[in-house]
């Protein structure tokens, strides 16, 4: 009998800390299922944020890329005035080199007559 009662003891004490084992592991099958969505949650947050770095910096090269033509552009006018600047001063410097070269026959004489010569 005590070998019966010992047995009935030991199997009710096998029953409950299989029932505890089940509770535990249904808390842990709710525990990992929340670990399991928040990480997926994380991982679908940081794709976004990847994206969007992505874009950003997608967009911040292509005005990169206009500033640079746009500064290409004023470089070039600034030099081509420069240029036409430097052929005008050119130009007037000659035409004072070639008057003051220029003997006083060949200048052009004003229209008017000389009044004094009328009294």
């Amino acid at each position: 009998m005590i070998n019966s009662q010992n047995l009935r003891n030991e199997i009710d004490r096998i029953k409950k800390e299989n029932d505890n084992l089940q509770i535990e592991l249904r808390e842990l099958i709710l525990l990992e299922e929340a670990l399991e969505n928040g990480y997926s949650s994380i991982r679908e947050r940081q794709m976004d944020c990847w994206r969007m770095a992505r874009k950003v910096n997608k967009d911040l090269e292509e005005e990169h890329k206009d500033l640079q033509f746009t500064l290409h552009q004023q470089e070039q006018e600034m030099a081509m005035k420069a240029a036409s600047r430097d052929l005008e001063d050119d130009y007037v410097q000659r035409v004072r080199d070639y008057n003051s070269q220029m003997p006083l026959a060949f200048r052009v004489q004003p229209i008017q007559p000389n009044l004094q010569e009328r009294i």
